[in-house]
């Protein structure tokens, strides 16, 4: 079921061109298809810290941009650029780009152009003039320069939003993988959290009111794929962004997608398959509301090779929630490398 909701999540289109009545029907059968395959446990495996004590303490989720993360291929994009350029600088947007560059000369620094760059760009500005639609093509040929500039800076500014303004919880559905343990728990000197996400209510999903502590996490699991998420909707929606934002100064830009974040957040190598990864984005522009959320866990698990001492600290502050403590533990008797756990019982 997992994989038949990734298949149908990446293939569901919800356009800014669709009506409302469209959109609301799209996001709500997202959310009811996700709700539907979200398993009661997930894991969050955790080194020993002040910061993830304390997170665990106060049952505080914190959450982190992908810039931090330990693979510097996650949030990976690609472009198609003749897609980009065919839609962003083509027949039907020829008036608005004139009118836009003669309006407000300012766009030649704005796109950061060196000196022969910017007198190509007056120069296609020129001809575009008096180009026939059925030239535009080959007018568009002759000022590669400049093409490539207004790509590359699409492109920057997409990937730097996704690396720096997202944040991002991981989760695991496994809680039993040896390389989870050691990659992400302190080669087993860490502990893992248990949590379940149905207990999870975001008011604000609900909530009809606009107010600056609105919070708007949503809860996905991975894409794993042999290759890069194409993300060439969001360089257009990027360039007609800075067109409008920079030189009318009013109006709104359509996305071709609004599902479109969410898919390159989601989408990992399949090198990384065995992580089984569920993750949880917010995309709120207020840093107080994508931090943190609070969550009380449902378990934890201590990795065998926890201290003494840490050991100690985490059963009592369990013992304050009233939650579950096991410890992970290596079977003996068993022919293969699966671990397991036994549950705590204080005395």
């Amino acid at each position: 079921m997992k994989n038949e909701f990734i298949e149908k999540f990446y293939n569901t289109i919800i356009s800014g061109f669709d009506s409302d009545e469209i959109q609301k029907q799209k996001f709500e059968e997202i959310i009811k298809s996700v709700k539907a395959i979200t398993p009661s446990s997930l894991f969050r495996y955790r080194k020993i810290t002040d910061y993830t004590l304390s997170d665990f303490d106060n049952d505080i989720i914190s959450l982190s941009y992908p810039s931090n993360f330990n693979d510097p291929y996650d949030s990976l994009i690609k472009a198609d650029k003749q897609k980009f350029i065919e839609n962003v600088l083509n027949v039907n947007n020829k008036d608005k780009i004139i009118n836009l560059i003669e309006k407000t000369p300012e766009i030649l620094n704005k796109l950061n152009l060196n000196k022969e760059n910017k007198e190509q760009l007056v120069t296609y500005i020129n001809k575009l003039k008096s180009v026939p639609n059925e030239e535009i093509k080959q007018l568009l040929l002759s000022a590669q320069n400049v093409i490539d500039s207004i790509f590359n800076n699409a492109w920057k500014d997409v990937f730097i939003y996704l690396k720096s303004t997202p944040r991002i919880a991981c989760f695991s559905e496994d809680v039993s993988s040896n390389v989870m343990w050691a990659h992400y728990a302190d080669s087993h000197k860490g502990f893992v959290i248990e949590y379940n996400f149905n207990d999870y209510i975001n008011l604000c999903t609900t909530c009809q009111k606009q107010c600056p502590n609105r919070h708007n996490e949503s809860l996905y699991p991975v894409k794993y794929s042999d290759e890069r998420f194409d993300v060439t909707t969001l360089l257009i929606y990027s360039a007609n962004l800075f067109l409008m934002k920079q030189f009318l100064k009013e109006g709104t830009v359509l996305s071709d997608d609004q599902l479109v974040i969410y898919k390159a957040l989601l989408s990992k190598s399949t090198n990384w398959s065995y992580e089984k990864e569920w993750r949880l984005i917010s995309l709120s522009d207020n840093p107080r509301c994508t931090e943190q959320i609070k969550l009380k866990p449902k378990a934890i698990y201590l990795g065998i090779d926890i201290s003494s001492i840490n050991s100690k600290i985490l059963k009592y502050l369990a013992k304050g929630k009233n939650i579950p403590v096991y410890q992970m533990n290596i079977d003996i008797e068993s022919t293969d490398y699966k671990m397991n756990y036994i549950k705590i019982v204080e005395a």
